[in-house]
């Protein structure tokens, strides 16, 4: 296979990046509102509101670095708490993600066309679209990470002061903010000890990103309270093959749930999993063949491939030893969103290694065309909980008097939404020991197959209505 090594000018390889940015950033926004915050969102905005050192303390009690909302806290003071405000940073991290996307699909790939075509893939994902939107700290885990990875690369090309130590504070940063990060860093380790370049200047940066986590380290070892997570599901091949699936096509819920016919989702599906899965094998398959040739002009190839690899393959192993171990961890895209990037890179190194420049074209066009399918079953159904809905609902009708039946999400999505601040909450689990005239329950559809039973009792001298307008919410009305 011939090696293409093709360049863009200056200018055109600006307007192309432009281009994306500007495509990403529209559909990062384009509707960030139309739907209100779920429980972890308001998590986020409910601890902005506390005094600095009280929000400090509040969240490493949840178990959470701080780091994220240290960040956001002064910016809250000036732009708010509200809805469009605590998601914006989310929004702002996803958009700077694709320029520094590029920036590593630059240092992997010879071909601009792969470039191009790798950056797209990521501006289009869905999965990055979503957490873009979502007034949590994972959109700047994959900022950090994308960073840490690209100052690695030069880093080590270069071997500059200036450069480790970027990478010592990108590294760090993507660690204290989603503690799912940290797998990757043994896929640094082990390309480092497989090229065995600058190593000393290597180790000594990673006993500094081990110096700076060091306290936050000692904190989780030291916490008593890693309960069990039921609602995680057991790790099983279905559960791996919807990470690769969910990395590109369906965050939060499925494309079934939207416009699209069933028998189209089918088929779409079986396409998005396995179609790309062997463009992703070829690449791989077909760059250690090349490699293995032992030319002097394919070194990079090698590289490429044996990082993407790495990047993908070694926190995924690890993640599952946990999770058959000690508590399954690899259900929610969330826990897994920083290594997606390296799953568009394959698709696109892939690509790539497809020698007729014509079929070339072909699977990169129907590839963006499945990403492009998903995006718009994405746009088309609510994701998130109606809780902003529901809340309002109650409040306009609320009588004196009345309470409400509900559990930590309703306690918590009330004191962000409710305007009552008298509002009696109480715990749904005690709905059969106390009496009360009238009142409303609020539960959300998952927890509500929990309480179903305890709920129905109450027809037992109330008449009990239900108010299902509300996604993914279980509203009742009981009077007696």
């Amino acid at each position: 296979m011939v090696k293409e090594t093709i360049a863009l000018s200056r200018r055109k390889e600006l307007v192309i990046l432009l281009a994306l940015i500007c495509t990403g950033a529209a559909l990062r926004f384009f509707f960030i509102g139309r739907e209100g915050l779920w429980f972890d969102e308001t998590l986020t905005a409910l601890s902005l509101r506390m005094p600095f050192f009280e929000m400090v303390r509040e969240r490493l009690a949840a178990g959470h670095s701080p780091l994220y909302f240290i960040i956001l806290y002064p910016y809250a003071k000036l732009f708010g708490t509200g809805e469009l405000a605590v998601r914006l940073p989310s929004t702002a991290a996803s958009i700077v993600s694709i320029y520094v996307f590029w920036l590593v699909a630059k240092r992997l790939f010879t071909d601009y066309r792969t470039v191009v075509f790798s950056s797209s893939l990521f501006v289009l994902s869905a999965v990055s679209i979503y957490f873009g939107q979502e007034a949590r700290m994972y959109s700047f885990s994959v900022l950090f990470m994308l960073l840490s990875f690209y100052l690695l690369l030069r880093a080590l090309d270069e071997n500059r002061l200036n450069l480790w130590i970027f990478y010592v504070i990108s590294t760090s940063a993507a660690f204290n903010m989603s503690s799912s990060a940290i797998p990757l860093i043994f896929a640094q380790i082990a390309f480092v000890l497989i090229k065995r370049r600058n190593a000393v200047q290597y180790l000594v940066a990673l006993l500094s990103i081990v110096v700076l986590y060091l306290p936050m380290g000692i904190f989780y070892l030291r916490m008593r309270r890693f309960a069990f997570i039921e609602w995680l599901p057991p790790v099983t091949g279905k559960v791996i093959l919807e990470i690769f699936y969910g990395f590109g096509f369906r965050p939060l819920p499925g494309m079934k749930e939207t416009w699209i016919p069933s028998f189209a989702t089918t088929a779409l599906e079986g396409l998005s999993i396995y179609f790309i899965g062997a463009l992703i094998l070829w690449g791989l398959v077909s760059s250690f063949i090349t490699v293995s040739e032992k030319r002097v002009d394919n070194g990079k190839e090698k590289d490429t491939a044996l990082l993407l690899i790495l990047w993908l393959a070694v926190p995924l192993i690890l993640e599952y030893i946990y999770s058959v171990v000690r508590q399954p961890m690899l259900g929610p895209k969330r826990y897994v969103i920083t290594l997606s990037p390296a799953y568009y890179l394959l698709i696109g190194l892939g690509v790539k290694r497809i020698g007729m420049k014509k079929l070339r074209g072909a699977l990169a066009t129907m590839v963006i065309a499945l990403f492009s399918f998903a995006l718009a079953g994405y746009y088309s159904a609510p994701k998130r909980e109606d809780w902003r809905g529901s809340i309002a609902y109650i409040d306009e009708r609320l009588e004196p008097g009345e309470v409400m039946f509900g559990n930590l999400s309703t306690q918590t999505l009330y004191r962000y939404y409710g305007k009552t601040s008298d509002l009696i909450i109480l715990d749904i689990r005690y709905i059969n020991t106390k009496s009360f005239v009238k009142g409303w329950i609020l539960l959300r559809d998952m927890d509500h197959r929990v309480w179903a039973g305890e709920i129905e009792t109450l027809k037992e001298g109330h008449s009990l209505l239900l108010l299902d307008d509300y996604k993914g919410i279980r509203l009742y009305h009981f009077e007696r």
